[in-house]
C-alpha cells in the first residue's frame, strides 16, 4: 500500500508541475505605435507586433487573446479570430506577430472619420481560469493611394431620358443626374441647385440638396438630384455645384422647362408649317406666327400616346429638328408637335394647336 500511495502522490505533483503559470499581463503595447496604409479601393493587410508584459511565475504560459477588432471612432466595423500561444519557459515579455486583412468598408469609414484613422485592438490574458485581460491597441491612419488626392476630371448632367433639356407638365416628376469622373481619392461635396424661372439664366440659385460622397481611385459614379421643382410653369436651370475637393470650379447646368396646362386659355399661335399630317424630312421646317411680348418659343414633339420626345427653345418664329431631335424620332411612326410662346419672365403666353408629322422608316 505504502508504493501504491507514494506513486500516486508522485502522479498528482507531476500534473502540479505541468499546469500553466498563474501570472498576469500587466501590459500590452504594438511596435510601432501606429503606421500608415493607402488605399487604393480595395482590401489591404496589416501587420503588427503585439508586446505582453508580465509578471514572471513558473512553468509555460497560455497566452489568450479575444477576437480581435477594428474600431471606427467607438464602434466595432469588423473583427478577426481569436488567437492563442503557449510559451515555454518564465518569460516577461512574450512578441506576438499576426497579419490581417483590413476590408475595402473599413479602410472608406476611416477616410471618412474625423481623423481619418482606425484603431485595431485586441485583449491578452495568460491567467486560466479567471483570466483578467488587458487591451493593446494599434493606430492606423488611411490615405488615398489611387492617384493622389481627389480631383475630378469631368462632371457631366442630364435628366432621366438622357437629354440636357426637356419639357415637363407641371406637377410632373422629374429627376437630373451627375455622371462623375474622378482620381484619386478623399471626398466630394457639392451641392444640388435650381434657378428662379426665367426665360434667360438667372444668377439666382437655391439649394436643393448637399451631396458627400468618399472617392477612391479613377472611377465614374452616378450622383441623382432630389425631384426637381415644377409647381410652376417656365424655364428653370439645374447644376450641380462642387464644393470639395476645394479650388474646383466646376458648375455644369442644364435646363427644363414646365407646361403650363392652361396656356391655351391664355392665348393662341397661328401655325404655318408643316402641314398637319405632312411627311416629314430632315429638313422640314417649322414655322409659326410671331407673338406680342414672347422672348421665346419652346416647339414639342411628342409622340401618338403624348409623350414628350424632344424639345428645342428657339428665339425666332421658324426653325429646324436639331440632329438630337431628330435622332428621337423612329419611323415609321406619326408623331405630334405643338409650340409654347414665354415672356421675359418664362411665362407661357401662348400656346398653338398640335399638328402631326409622318415619319418613314430610316
Amino acid at each position: 500500500m505504502k508504493r501504491i500511495a507514494l506513486f500516486l502522490f508522485a502522479a498528482l505533483f507531476m500534473l502540479l508541475a505541468a499546469q500553466p503559470a498563474q501570472a498576469l499581463v500587466t501590459n500590452v503595447q504594438s511596435n510601432p505605435g501606429q503606421r500608415n496604409i493607402s488605399f487604393s479601393g480595395g482590401a489591404s493587410s496589416l501587420t503588427v507586433t503585439w508586446i505582453i508584459s508580465r509578471t514572471a511565475a513558473g512553468g509555460p504560459v497560455d497566452l489568450r487573446s479575444n477576437p480581435g477588432r477594428l474600431r471606427v471612432g467607438n464602434a466595432v466595423v469588423s473583427t478577426t479570430p481569436a488567437r492563442s500561444k503557449r510559451v515555454s519557459g518564465n518569460p516577461t515579455t512574450i512578441t506576438f506577430t499576426e497579419t490581417i486583412s483590413v476590408p475595402s468598408n473599413v479602410m472608406r469609414l476611416a477616410l471618412q472619420s474625423n481623423n481619418g484613422a482606425f484603431v485595431y485592438e485586441r485583449d491578452f490574458a495568460d491567467d486560466p481560469p479567471a483570466l483578467t485581460f488587458i487591451t493593446g491597441g494599434h493606430n492606423v491612419f488611411v490615405t488615398g493611394g489611387m492617384g493622389g488626392p481627389l480631383s475630378l476630371a469631368e462632371v457631366t448632367l442630364s435628366f432621366d431620358n438622357g437629354s440636357t433639356f426637356t419639357t415637363i407638365q407641371q406637377g410632373g416628376a422629374l429627376r437630373a443626374q451627375a455622371r462623375i469622373r474622378s482620381n484619386g481619392s478623399g471626398q466630394l461635396r457639392g451641392v444640388w441647385e435650381v434657378s428662379d424661372n426665367g426665360a434667360q439664366s438667372s444668377a439666382f440659385f437655391r439649394p436643393l440638396r448637399t451631396v458627400t460622397v468618399t472617392l477612391t481611385g479613377q472611377r465614374y459614379i452616378t450622383e441623382f438630384s432630389p425631384p426637381l421643382p415644377t409647381s410652376s410653369d417656365g424655364r428653370v436651370n439645374v447644376r450641380f455645384r462642387v464644393t470639395d475637393p476645394p479650388g474646383t470650379d466646376i458648375k455644369p447646368q442644364i435646363t427644363y422647362f414646365v407646361a403650363d396646362t392652361q396656356a391655351k386659355e391664355r392665348g393662341a399661335i397661328a401655325v404655318v408649317a408643316p402641314d398637319d399630317g405632312a411627311a416629314f424630312v430632315d429638313n422640314t421646317p417649322f414655322q409659326w406666327g410671331a407673338v406680342k411680348g414672347a422672348a421665346a418659343y419652346r416647339l414639342q414633339v411628342l409622340d401618338a400616346g403624348g409623350n414628350h420626345v424632344a424639345s428645342m427653345l428657339v428665339k425666332g418664329a421658324e426653325t429646324r429638328l436639331s440632329g438630337f431631335a431628330r435622332s428621337q424620332l423612329q419611323g415609321p411612326a406619326v408623331y405630334k408637335w405643338r409650340v409654347a410662346a414665354a415672356d421675359v419672365d418664362g411665362n407661357v403666353i401662348a400656346i398653338s394647336e398640335t399638328r402631326s408629322i409622318k415619319v418613314k422608316a430610316r
